[in-house]
């Protein structure tokens, strides 16, 4: 008897088939919650989760236990990125306190010409994030600043937003100081300037398409369509609340001077978000219990100006709760996943495309993109394919740099197009306008895996493995 019961409790491994039912009822529960019922992420990404549960505690026999730890894990690994985020909310609250968001955004208002406001958007949102690797300092920084300028000029939000994020991501993932450029060298174990400069080829002319396409967006805006009166309006509103002048520069450049110091990002986002308190304390004469304040709630001012309130009422680490707590949810279904094996199972299937070099590429570019799209997690979404399919790039004579490129064209830039991602969620809530609203507007998502696909059936900017490649892979001996 116990050991008919020690056999009942042997864990299984999941097959495709039943791998792909559980990935439909996934699906089915998020779309019935977030597309039918227009419910938040939230629920049904706790029930998905509970269904991957019983899947691998009823189905595959896993304990309960390992599944527990398996989701707890797969929180506890980005636990970096939830400080970030706590510590980004605090930066716009006491930026916002200091002046220094609407400073920027009234000398915008000022000098910016609306026909080229977009793709100038694009550039500097670009050039910020290569300097810092970061999508999200740059969004929560100058992308604020964009956007309360686009109230002001009657731009639409959702194309300022994809304008922002066009620019953001392709800084992150292209930067050599950018997290994911790191881990995407480092897992497919090639020179991380290899890696930017191969990625080039496919990041390189979506970026110049999308800023050409800004520009031309842009054309349909310009000084003539501009209610010059609401502008004044909204120029003397934040004149009335806040006192301006050159020292509202100085947080932005303290977080300048931490970043080319290197310092890590949690603490230089915190010193810069720091400045941006004494500047309130001194600038603007907040007491010290209101700059603390606005930290915890966010920074808020009353003002009978719509547009005054809508630019400045923002921030704070309670803002960002909502945010939190939807990453908790899409990492413990992350985790849960991960550990019955159901995404791995799926993309296994895609093996069978792999003969050739076009096939091997885009199975490695729809792998990366279903698994970063369904768990959430661009390193998720990164790293199976590589350890899938990076033996066949060595076969084949391919370079890893391809590899590497591939896994970032895909689970990277897909990224603020989860509405349950840390990055979806984090530019949505950050920038106060929905996923669905800017996705037609970010134009890097389809752009880039467009030349991705491009190159990899024409052959064209795929190089091949140089001899130390395949050595250290074992192809050929030294």
């Amino acid at each position: 008897m116990a050991n008919d019961i020690k056999r009942e409790r042997v864990e299984r491994e999941g097959s495709f088939g039943s791998s792909l039912i559980m990935f439909l009822i996934s699906i089915a529960i998020l779309g019935y919650g977030i597309i039918f019922l227009g419910l938040d992420a939230h629920i049904p990404l706790c029930f998905v989760t509970m269904a991957a549960v019983i899947y691998g505690g009823g189905v595959l026999k896993i304990k309960l236990s390992d599944l527990e730890s398996s989701i707890y894990k797969s929180i506890a690994d980005s636990l970096g990125a939830l400080v970030i985020i706590c510590i980004i909310g605090m930066l716009i609250a006491t930026w916002m306190a200091a002046g220094t968001i609407p400073y920027i955004i009234v000398l915008g208002l000022k000098a910016l010409d609306p026909s080229w406001f977009l793709g100038f958007v694009v550039i500097m949102c670009g050039i910020l994030s290569s300097l810092t690797g970061s999508s999200w300092t740059t969004i929560g920084t100058i992308g604020v600043a964009f956007m309360g300028i686009s109230i002001g000029i009657g731009i639409p939000e959702p194309i300022t937003a994809g304008a922002i994020i066009c620019g953001s991501f392709f800084g992150d993932k292209q930067s050599p100081v950018s997290d994911y450029v790191i881990f995407a060298s480092g897992v497919c174990k090639v020179n991380i300037y290899k890696h930017a400069r191969v990625m080039l080829y496919t990041s390189g002319p979506a970026f110049i398409i999308s800023v050409i396409a800004f520009f031309i967006i842009g054309l349909g805006y310009n000084a003539s369509s501009i209610d010059e009166a609401a502008v004044m309006t909204t120029i003397n509103g934040l004149d009335g609340v806040f006192n301006f002048n050159a020292a509202l520069w100085i947080p932005l450049i303290v977080l300048v001077i931490t970043i080319v110091l290197k310092l890590p990002g949690f603490a230089s986002l915190f010193i810069s978000a720091l400045a941006g308190g004494v500047i309130a304390f001194f600038v603007q004469g907040a007491s010290i219990g209101d700059i603390l304040g606005n930290m915890m709630y966010g920074f808020s001012v009353e003002s009978d100006i719509f547009e005054v309130t809508k630019i400045c009422n923002r921030g704070g680490l309670q803002g960002m709760t909502y945010t939190m707590t939807l990453i908790m949810c899409a990492l413990a279904m992350g985790g849960a996943l991960d550990r019955t094996g159901v995404l791995v199972k799926i993309v296994e299937r895609l093996k069978g495309m792999i003969e050739k070099r076009a096939g091997l590429i885009i199975s490695t570019l729809i792998s990366s993109t279903i698994l970063g799209f369904f768990s959430g997690d661009p390193y998720v979404g990164g790293y199976v394919p590589v350890k899938a399919f990076e033996y066949r790039y060595n076969e084949l004579k391919i370079s890893r740099t391809v590899l590497s490129r591939t896994i970032s064209d895909a689970a990277c830039v897909q990224q603020p197009l989860v509405p349950w991602g840390i990055s979806g969620v984090y530019c949505s809530q950050t920038l106060g306008v929905s996923v669905g609203a800017y996705m037609p507007y970010y134009f890097m998502w389809f752009l880039t895996p467009f030349f991705t696909i491009l190159w990899a059936i024409t052959g064209k900017c795929c190089p091949a493995a140089t001899e130390e490649e395949l050595e250290k892979a074992g192809v050929l001996t030294a």
